[in-house]
């Protein structure tokens, strides 16, 4: 009996040596589930964010296009450019077409308050361009005022890109990211330096103030 008693000691203390160390591995596995789903998921919000950026710039590519247009055909009095404005208003409406689209479907409130408010003022700003364009068509406005509407759009549009670098999980990503924004406000500048230069063209001079701009 005694010897039972002692056997029973003995299994019980086996079992009790063996518990610790299956429940720290429990433990330590299902930590590392938590902080691979936690990588998964950051890279999944990672995955939306750059299959957004593609609508964005198209948009600022064709934002860029009607700027240029718009300086050439205000700078000539009408003269140049006439037919083309329309065809690229209509280009350009077809890109804000799809990114209206792209952000309707985008969950904006998971990304944080910064970028959710960077969108909404990049869209807001995008609200004046019906009215920017009616003063270009009745040449109402000067060079300098039609830049003045299209270039901080632009910007504001390049600032969600710019977010998406501080969202960013992962290191390489972010660098990536970096790159690809700064390719698009090197190719912003070259932009408003060929809208500037149309209009000096168009206009046969030079005013100060398209000249400081360009």
């Amino acid at each position: 009996m005694l010897k039972f008693l002692e056997n029973q000691k003995i299994s019980r203390r086996i079992a009790l040596s063996l518990v610790f160390p299956i429940v720290g591995m429990l433990l330590f596995s299902a930590m590392e589930l938590i902080d691979k789903r936690v990588v998964v998921n950051g890279m999944d919000k990672l995955q939306r964010l750059a299959d957004l950026a593609p609508s964005i710039s198209a948009v600022v590519h064709e934002l860029q296009k009607e700027r240029g247009t718009s300086a050439v055909f205000i700078g000539s009095k009408g003269a140049k450019f006439a037919a083309e404005l329309p065809q690229q208003w209509k280009d350009t409406s077809a890109s804000l077409g799809n990114l209206d689209k792209a952000l309707d479907a985008f969950p904006v409130g998971d990304y944080g308050a910064e970028f959710a408010k960077s969108v909404k003022t990049a869209r807001d700003a995008l609200g004046g361009l019906n009215a920017t364009r009616d003063g270009v068509k009745a040449l109402a406005i000067p060079v300098p005022k039609m830049a003045g509407y299209y270039t901080p759009t632009i910007a504001k549009l390049l600032n969600i890109i710019e977010e998406m670098a501080l969202l960013s999980p992962d290191a390489k990503a972010t660098r990536e990211i970096t790159a690809f924004t700064a390719l698009l406000q090197g190719k912003e500048r070259a932009g408003l330096e060929r809208a500037m230069g149309g209009a000096g063209f168009g206009a046969g001079k030079v005013a100060p103030a398209v000249d400081r701009k360009f």
